[in-house]
């Protein structure tokens, strides 16, 4: 992993995205699947600050994302961590789903070991990037969403 204010060490890959059922914080349970929209799923913790570095540089970015994009982030904390994570996404005004993953079945499907790692997955559910560390490069990440619209 790159330090800080570096950016994050990326991947080009080709391979199908992992489908996943995930505890949403209002209680019911989301379902991620094929929907033709290029998605960020970025994997955090409320431990990590680089993963919060992240999430605030994201959250500051909605307007500038094409509508044909959404995130998903994904907390790695686990279920006692609930209340922190409401308080969290109330404070910094997210406007991206945020869901659990319960056991750390999701992270360890997509091969996740270190915070924050990230996946821009493409309309025909390909994943094609994956950035391990903290992307802070808002251009960086607007060029690679814009080639998989290409």
């Amino acid at each position: 992993m790159r330090l800080l204010g570096v950016g994050p060490k990326v991947d080009l890959l080709n391979h199908e995205a992992y489908e996943f059922s995930a505890f949403s914080l209002n209680g019911s349970f989301f379902e991620f699947r094929k929907n033709e929209e290029i998605v960020l799923l970025l994997f955090f913790s409320l431990d990590c600050p680089s993963c919060i570095a992240e999430i605030g540089i994201l959250k500051d970015m909605e307007k500038r994302f094409p509508p044909d994009f959404s995130i998903i982030a994904i907390n790695v904390d686990g279920m006692n961590s609930i209340e922190e994570l409401k308080e969290f996404i109330e404070k910094e005004n997210l406007w991206f789903r945020v869901v659990i993953d319960q056991d750390g079945s999701i992270a360890s499907r997509y091969g996740v070991y270190s915070l924050p790692t990230s996946f821009l997955i493409d309309k025909n559910f390909m994943v094609r990037f994956r950035f391990m560390g903290p992307i802070l490069n808002e251009n960086y990440l607007l060029k690679s969403i814009s080639q998989l619209n290409g």
